[in-house]
């Protein structure tokens, strides 16, 4: 992550917006976390950094996270007692949510706090394309809350354009904002960012203010943040329009899905027909269109249409053309994607066909000749000849037998001896009882009572 630039910049860009003349605006970060990367689906994280204070709120979304989302952000949708709740996947603890009504409506209130009469709001984010404003305006328009929102902001600010003007030019490959901010701590100094989990939305706005303020600070112009900031924004109703556009982008997208239905069988193929939507749709065609162009010239009509798209090769529009000719023709049969052999499979055959796997096949079938070879040339057992070492150790091993035998006996015959030595305590005399001593046994007294009365 960048030092704490924040605290020095920001305290700067406060004290010159009160000075100058045509800075009345606020700037602050806002990033999302989302379902998907489509229009169709829903906010479940929305995280605004100002150097004021910070705004983080979680939304219950409608639909569950797609694989990609959720190893992106680490967090699932899961039933518990049979509601549903959001759960962080590191974790394993229940995250406190709102309605998607609710949450807008907290954020409403807390942009009413941080603006004021004589300032506005700027909000930055960063992406290539654009997605973050868009889903934003979607649901402000879901709740009829754009017109409180359009009071409040002035408008948003892409720092990815401002990153393309000053670094490299418009040909420079996107960088996300922890790469970004990567690149710009490398000039400053030497420091290596703090290893922060970036599938976090209120990360992410935080790296994005400091990457503009560190940008913007790089301007001749001075290190003015709003006055940097203000060549590239973006009004609210620009974002009304894009949105628009965006939704009949969607429906020329979906107007394709019969001509690209067996793409969409393995994963390669389904990124192919997702590019091959996305640029078509872009250039303003659906399958409706070009059905009509090859019905007045049929193929030459496709070719000449798609000529002059730049962002696809030769190779991917003589594909496009050859799959709708034969989509659009019935007398032709539909051409279906070829499937490309794994890579598994390919290593498999490549090393079937190598040299290295021919040779150890020579070395299976030389095998058995190798052994009996061997057995007819080996050398006699060593086991069945003797050894002084052996013969030493038995003897060694016997005498010690007979030393710990020897041993054995003496010590029972002492044990013994000190047994007999023991002396026998003889048990004491009872004292005698008290009256007189019987002489006779009763039993005989009885026998002589008995004969005297005969």
């Amino acid at each position: 992550m960048l030092p704490d630039i924040v605290g020095d910049h920001v305290a700067l860009a406060e004290v010159t917006t009160e000075g100058q003349e045509g800075v009345d605006f606020k700037p602050i970060a806002i990033d999302i976390d989302t379902t998907g990367r489509r229009l169709c689906d829903k906010i479940f994280q929305l995280a605004v950094f100002a150097p004021t204070g910070h705004f983080e709120q979680y939304i219950m979304p409608s639909m569950n996270l797609n694989s990609a989302a959720r190893q992106r952000h680490q967090v699932r949708v899961k039933r518990l007692k049979g509601n549903r709740v959001l759960k962080a996947m590191l974790t394993n603890k229940v995250i406190k949510s709102e309605s998607e009504l609710a949450g807008f409506q907290k954020f409403i209130a807390w942009l009413e706090e941080q603006s004021s009469r004589e300032s506005d709001i700027v909000i930055i984010y960063h992406e290539e394309r654009k997605f973050m404003p868009l889903m934003i305006v979607q649901s402000l328009i879901k709740f009829n809350m754009l017109a409180t929102f359009s009071k409040l902001v002035l408008g948003f600010v892409n720092t990815n354009n401002i990153a393309k003007s000053m670094l490299s030019g418009a040909d420079r490959a996107f960088l996300s904002v922890r790469n970004l901010s990567i690149l710009l701590t490398k000039d400053k100094d030497n420091k290596k960012p703090g290893k922060e989990f970036i599938g976090n939305a209120t990360v992410r706005a935080k790296l994005m203010f400091n990457v503009a303020v560190e940008l913007c600070g790089r301007e001749p112009r001075g290190g003015n943040l709003c006055d940097a900031l203000k060549p590239y924004i973006e009004s609210t109703d620009a974002q009304v329009i894009e949105l628009d556009k965006g939704y009949m982008a969607l429906k020329r997208q979906n107007s394709f899905r019969p001509l690209f239905i067996d793409y969409f069988k393995t994963t390669v193929q389904r990124v192919r027909a997702v590019k091959f939507r996305i640029v078509l749709a872009e250039n303003g065609l659906d399958l409706n269109i070009l059905s009509a162009i090859w019905k007045d010239i049929h193929i030459q009509g496709l070719i000449s249409t798609l000529q002059p798209i730049s962002n696809l090769s030769d190779k991917e529009k003589a594909e496009l053309v050859a799959l709708l000719d034969s989509y659009l023709d019935p007398n032709k049969i539909a051409i279906n994607p070829e499937a490309k052999p794994t890579s598994s499979s390919r290593r498999r055959r490549s090393h079937n066909n190598s040299v290295l796997s021919q040779a150890a096949v020579n070395k299976k079938l030389d095998a058995p000749f190798r052994s009996t070879a061997s057995q007819n040339t080996s050398t006699p057992n060593k086991e069945n000849v003797p050894s002084l070492k052996n013969n030493r150790n038995d003897n060694s091993n016997d005498s010690n037998n007979e030393n710990i035998i020897e041993n054995g006996i003496e010590s029972r015959e002492n044990t013994r001896r000190i047994r007999n030595t023991r002396r026998i305590k003889l048990s004491q005399k009872k004292p005698p009882q008290n009256g007189p001593k019987a002489t006779e046994q009763p039993l005989q007294e009885n026998k002589q009572v008995s004969t005297s009365k005969n």
